[in-house]
């Protein structure tokens, strides 16, 4: 139950060009690796694009943000 209580931090990594932190810490990055291949994460993963460009809108507090992606 922690994974998917924890697992939406890692999602985002992304936003905060933090990703390669992976890369120093080999355990997290089986983890990481692992949970993508879960059933629950496969069904409800935002893709690193469109999370960005979300980000991006949210940031500048533009009210197109609320249906991007959708």
């Amino acid at each position: 139950m922690v994974d998917y209580m924890i697992w939406p931090w890692f999602e985002r990594l992304i936003i905060f060009d933090s990703k390669d932190c992976l890369n120093k810490t080999p355990h997290i990055d089986k983890w990481y690796q692992q949970m993508l291949q879960d059933p629950a994460v496969k069904a409800t993963y935002i893709e690193p694009d469109l999370l960005l460009g979300f980000f991006k809108l949210y940031s500048q507090n533009d009210v197109e943000a609320c249906d991007y992606g959708l």
